[in-house]
């Protein structure tokens, strides 16, 4: 008996390990299209995680309010050099965020920061589109996909997704379909978010998905409540100066 069972814990040891190293992971990277702006997601999944972030800008330069700009002096030029290095100055320091996610579960967890780059870990219950499935296919990327309509908040949504890579995950609140997201259109305001990059498998597969648990636990309320506050002492700070200075320029 006591042989049988050292077999049994030894199989299932066994069996554990290489689900551990047959564990999959793909790596998707989403354009969303709002206007002028297109930040990139990255996001990293199996079958049953993911995590994903904004891809992080690195030159102001790449800002839709300085990418091919024209310039009708040069003293305009040097304008917009100056206001670039202040916003550079400003993206080196900016912490970088992550969110992480598991089917079955509602809750992401997420880092975030105040107003003074102090970041935060926070826990937040999502609600995630409902789909109802059509018969109604596409190609994308070369993949053949099929449609799917949502709706969340009274808000429709039109996706597409690809069959041929069975996993449910998604960024944002775009998870749940029987196959990996190709493309979504926010029928209100047709801001899209569609798939730029696909590696499946990821090239990287030692990539570690993740919650945030690198910093102190708040709530987004009390994230918010932190920034208005801060918000309200810079007021403060700026109004004290142009107050003392509009005193001494009188005297």
């Amino acid at each position: 008996m006591l042989k049988i069972s050292s077999i049994t814990i030894l199989l299932c040891c066994v069996l554990k390990v290489q689900a551990q190293q047959t564990k999959q992971i793909g790596k998707a990277t989403y354009e969303v299209a709002s206007g002028s702006n297109h930040p990139i997601i990255d996001c990293w999944f199996s079958t049953q995680e993911y995590t994903y972030q904004y891809r992080k800008i690195r030159d102001a330069r790449q800002l839709p309010q300085f990418k091919n700009k024209t310039y009708s002096s040069i003293e305009d030029s040097l304008k917009d050099v100056r206001i670039i290095e202040k916003f550079n100055e400003g993206l080196k320091s900016m912490p970088e965020q992550f969110w992480y996610g598991q089917l079955g579960d509602n809750v992401v967890v997420y880092s975030s920061f105040d107003n003074e780059n102090k970041q935060y870990c926070i826990r937040d219950t999502i609600k995630w589109v409902t789909w109802e499935l059509s018969s109604d296919t596409t190609t994308i990327l070369g993949q053949t996909c099929q449609k799917a309509i949502g709706k969340l908040n009274g808000i429709a949504y039109t996706a597409w997704f690809s069959t041929a890579i069975p996993v449910s995950t998604a960024p944002l609140q775009f998870r749940g379909l029987p196959g990996l997201l190709m493309k979504v259109t926010n029928e209100m305001n047709k801001v899209t978010v569609s798939l730029i990059d696909l590696e499946w498998p990821a090239n990287n597969q030692k990539i570690v998905m993740a919650p945030c648990t690198a910093f102190p636990f708040i709530s987004k309320q009390e994230l918010q409540a932190i920034r208005e506050k801060q918000n309200a002492d810079a007021y403060k700070l700026a109004e004290s100066i142009k107050k003392n200075g509009t005193k001494s320029g009188n005297q």
